[in-house]
């Protein structure tokens, strides 16, 4: 055992030890989390398509984001996983997402997590995936402001979305996050995402080196774009539950 608390090597013993045999693995990681305090099957998801569910996350109100991280981060460790990667599409709000960003990250380190930390990026279809105007226009006229007041996405530059994330990057170097705290561009899903903001998260990890973190197989939608796309050179985390709760089927690994 290092002095850190690694484990720097094994060596075989010479004989057989008496009593309980126990196996010791490494700490597991999980490769896709979102830091929610609430499950989405709590919220009436369970076995739903994603477009079916997703807007009763609308109905969770606002809480403290250093409660929210750290409970769901000591659910985690009590699963046995220390590593996760955070992709943090539900803001909380009530403060600057740096400062909401900060909040996440120290319940990481008082949890005793390390995270990747991706910063969600999206620029279209806040209702539905078509235009907003073109959703708005299809519903009846005294709903449609309450309508956009709440589920429109707001035009946001992709040099503004990224310019964000070098923000919270430099927040969690400037403070000594990083040892457990790695920011990375989080597009929210190729359908809420047009190709100028896609196409600028590309040149900026390239000339960064930040990862890139985002769903891409979800609902049909999203392998439809895949396949035109060709994507590759990717490392890919299969969900199987997920998909299977999300009625999306099992992953196609075979092809």
């Amino acid at each position: 055992m290092a002095p850190d608390g690694r484990v720097a090597g094994l060596d075989a013993l010479d004989r057989a030890v008496p009593g309980r045999r126990l196996l010791a693995l490494p700490a597991l990681a999980n490769a896709h989390d979102h830091a929610r305090t609430f499950r989405s099957a709590t919220l009436g998801a369970f076995g739903q398509p994603l477009e079916g569910w997703l807007p009763f996350l609308g109905v969770v109100p606002g809480l403290d984001p250093y409660l929210c991280a750290a409970t769901s981060f000591a659910r985690s460790v009590r699963h046995g996983v220390t590593h996760l990667m955070v992709h943090y599409t539900r803001v909380q709000g009530g403060m600057p997402y740096v400062d909401e960003a900060r909040a996440v990250a120290r319940a990481a380190r008082d949890v005793g997590v390390r995270i990747g930390f991706a910063v969600a990026l999206r620029d279209r279809h806040g209702i539905g995936y078509a235009d907003d105007a073109v959703v708005l226009a299809a519903l009846r006229p005294g709903i449609r402001a309450a309508v956009a007041r709440r589920l429109a996405a707001p035009p946001v530059a992709p040099a503004a979305q990224l310019a964000l994330v070098d923000e919270v990057a430099a927040m969690v170097a400037d403070e000594g996050h990083a040892d457990h705290v790695t920011v990375q561009y989080g597009p929210t899903a190729v359908q809420w995402c047009g190709t100028p903001l896609l196409e600028a998260v590309a040149r900026a990890s390239a000339d960064t080196g930040r990862p890139v973190h985002m769903h891409l197989l979800e609902t049909r939608h999203q392998r439809d774009w895949a396949d035109a796309a060709g994507v590759r050179g990717v490392t890919v985390a299969v969900n199987t539950s997920s998909n299977l709760g999300l009625k999306s089927g099992i992953a196609p690994l075979p092809e």
